[in-house]
């Protein structure tokens, strides 16, 4: 069967996703991604939209009220990002893999975002995963980090960790705390002693609040 062909200004993807999301970074981000100079037109289908660009890149919606879920592959990375909201907040995920070459060498990133919000739209949590794996096995390059933040009662508690695959004694892990315009680090002692950031026990504490 025939696609039937739509042209771009008849499809209005940023009211679709400012309709669901209130996320500034993740309505920027979308932005950014549909209003690319390359783009030419999109394609309709019977569950989203495709939108296509002049060097065989493309972009592909999925949506309802509640939820959207994007696929795209521009300036060589496949991305996909899931947005839904929920009775108990909201969740974003972002998840990019890429292959860099250069005259000697490939490297591969692998990227993983995570947001979340309460059920009243306080930010609560943001993660950050990076994997990075070169063809060559340089120890500097190899690698695994997490960036993690924790929004607990006007703190924001963040966990940063790197792990090298080929030199692991060179890992390590810092926990910082900021408060307002005060920045300081902590030991994992002081860390494990003061905060349960156990994301779910975050939320139900939370809504426990909320209801009293």
């Amino acid at each position: 069967m025939e696609k039937k062909v739509c042209l771009k200004q008849n499809i209005d993807v940023m009211s679709i996703i400012s309709s669901i999301s209130n996320d500034v970074m993740i309505n920027n981000l979308v932005g950014d991604l549909i209003n690319r100079i390359e783009v030419t037109n999109f394609f309709c289908n019977g569950s989203g939209y495709c939108l296509k660009t002049s060097n065989d890149e493309w972009f592909s919606l999925l949506y309802d009220c509640d939820w959207f879920y994007i696929v795209n592959d521009i300036d060589g990375v496949n991305q996909q990002i899931i947005y839904e909201s929920t009775c108990d907040g909201v969740s974003i995920n972002i998840t990019n893999r890429s292959k860099i070459k250069s005259h000697s060498n490939t490297l591969f990133r692998n990227v993983i975002f995570d947001r979340k919000y309460d059920y009243s739209g306080n930010l609560i949590y943001e993660n950050k995963c990076v994997d990075i794996n070169d063809l060559n096995n340089d120890p500097d390059e190899n690698s695994y980090s997490i960036c993690s933040k924790y929004f607990i009662d006007g703190l924001i508690v963040k966990v940063n960790s790197i792990s090298y695959y080929y030199k692991p004694e060179s890992n390590i892990v810092k926990y910082q705390i900021v408060d307002g315009d005060r920045q300081y680090f902590i030991d994992e002692s002081e860390f494990s002693s003061r905060f349960d950031l156990d994301i779910n026990k975050v939320m139900s504490k939370r809504l426990f609040k909320q209801n009293m």
